[in-house]
């Protein structure tokens, strides 16, 4: 791995440790490189701004999301629930992002990855701009509500109440 990878890897690590403990505005580019062990020229040459270490950290998150697909994710749901497992499993780390108004620093990498799951499924890549979008903003409304209101709701139930509507 290339040096600068691992410094990428370090400042996600760093921030995301940051946001445990403290509000994101309140983070500095200095906190990150100290927690890091990095030169805030390290910082520079990788990132323009904090908010871009959390864009690599939810690329990251949704390739490997995609990945799965590679292990045998087949069809639509189980695709879906999936993307709420994924959601499930890193809700607490999600809920800092949202209450500091930062959720839409996840929507690009999850439009993006979004859009090669519905192009896997033959029914789903005919989906025009407008469907497409209809489907990405539904479901990242209702996993971000996921994390602002919890529900004991299983994802293998919300996904088949999911199904029942794009029927």
């Amino acid at each position: 791995m290339k040096q600068s990878e691992k410094s990428k890897l370090w400042m996600e690590e760093a921030l995301l440790q940051l946001m445990e403990k403290k509000e994101f505005a309140t983070i500095t580019v200095t906190d990150i490189c100290e927690k890091a062990g990095i030169s805030r020229l390290t910082f520079y040459r990788n990132f323009e701004v904090k908010e871009d270490i959390l864009r690599f950290h939810f690329d990251k998150v949704f390739q490997e999301y995609i990945g799965k697909f590679d292990e045998g994710i087949t069809n639509i749901e189980e695709a879906i629930t999936s993307c709420f497992d994924v959601w499930f499993e890193l809700r607490e780390e999600i809920k800092r992002i949202v209450d500091s108004n930062l959720a839409l620093l996840m929507y690009e990498p999850f439009s993006k990855y979004t859009q090669i799951v519905l192009s896997k499924n033959e029914k789903y890549k005919k989906c025009d701009l407008a469907q497409q979008n209809f489907i990405l903003g539904g479901m990242f409304a209702l996993m971000v509500s996921m994390v602002n209101h919890p529900t004991d709701r299983k994802p293998e139930e919300i996904t088949s109440s999911i199904m029942e509507l794009l029927k």
